[in-house]
C-alpha cells in the first residue's frame, strides 16, 4: 500500500458474542480522515461510533477489514506491536479527564511527555504545553483544584506531550457546561488546523457537528452518512 497521510480505513466489521447474543458493532465500514480537518463521528448510543475508536486507536482489533495510519497498516499488528504504536503514535482524550489527582498539572503532563516520541526527537516542555492549551498559570495545581473545562485542557496537553499523529477524543465536552466546552472544542479545532495531526472527535454534542471539518455519521455499526462542510 502506497505511503498516504491521515487515516484510512476500508472494509472494518467488529462483532461481540455468539449465536442469538452475537452483535454487530461495526459493519463494512469505510473511513478515511485527513490531517488539518477536525472529524466529529456522530450518532445515537449504540450506532458504533466508541468501537470504531477503539478500533481506529489500535485498543480493539476488528473481525475484518483494513486501516493505516500514514501508510502505516496497524490492524494485523500483534498485541505488542500494536501497543508500540498507540505509545508512539495515538493520544487520546476522554470525557472524564484521567487524571492523577496526586500530581499537579505539570506533573500530569510531563509522565506523559517521558514517553518516547515517534518523531525521535523532543518536543515542547510540559510548560510550553500548558501555556499552548492556556494553563501556564495553572501549571502547579492538583486536579481538584481545576475546574471540569481547566482539567480537559490539561488532558489535551498531556495528550500531546508525544506529538502524536492520531489525536482521538472519547466525548471531550461530555463533562462540561456549555462555556468550557466552546473552550474545550475551539481549542481541538485550532489544533487540527494546525495540520500536525489527525483529530477525530466521538461525540454527541451537536455543537461540535456545527463547527467540524469533516462530519461521519454513524448507526447501526454502519456510516450512513460522510460529508465535508467547507472549512470556515
Amino acid at each position: 500500500m502506497p505511503l498516504e497521510t491521515g487515516l484510512h480505513a476500508t472494509g472494518l466489521s467488529r462483532s461481540y458474542g455468539a449465536g442469538a447474543a452475537r452483535v454487530s458493532a461495526l459493519d463494512d465500514v469505510n473511513v478515511h480522515l485527513h490531517t488539518g480537518r477536525l472529524a466529529a463521528i456522530v450518532g445515537p448510543s449504540g450506532s458504533g461510533k466508541s468501537t470504531l475508536l477503539n478500533v481506529l486507536g489500535g485498543m480493539d482489533t476488528p473481525d475484518a477489514g483494513h486501516a493505516a495510519l500514514n501508510g502505516i497498516a496497524f490492524t494485523g499488528m500483534g498485541s505488542r506491536k500494536l501497543t508500540e504504536f498507540r505509545r508512539n503514535h495515538v493520544g487520546f482524550v476522554f470525557q472524564f479527564y484521567n487524571l492523577l489527582p496526586q500530581l499537579t498539572a505539570l506533573e500530569n503532563v510531563e509522565l506523559a511527555r517521558r514517553l518516547p516520541s515517534h518523531h525521535g526527537v523532543d518536543v515542547q516542555t510540559s510548560a510550553q504545553l500548558l501555556d499552548r492549551v492556556g494553563l501556564g498559570d495553572r501549571a502547579d495545581h492538583f486536579p481538584q483544584q481545576l475546574s471540569g473545562g481547566q482539567m480537559q485542557r490539561v488532558s489535551i496537553a498531556r495528550a500531546l506531550a508525544k506529538r502524536p499523529a492520531l489525536l482521538l477524543c472519547d466525548e471531550p465536552t461530555g463533562a462540561l457546561d456549555s462555556a468550557s466546552g466552546v473552550e474545550v472544542m475551539t481549542l481541538l479545532i485550532d489544533i487540527a488546523r494546525e495540520g500536525l495531526a489527525v483529530v477525530a472527535v466521538v461525540t454527541h454534542d451537536p455543537t461540535i457537528r456545527d463547527v467540524a471539518d469533516h462530519v461521519v455519521e454513524m448507526r447501526d455499526g454502519r456510516v450512513v452518512a460522510d460529508s465535508h462542510p467547507p472549512v470556515s
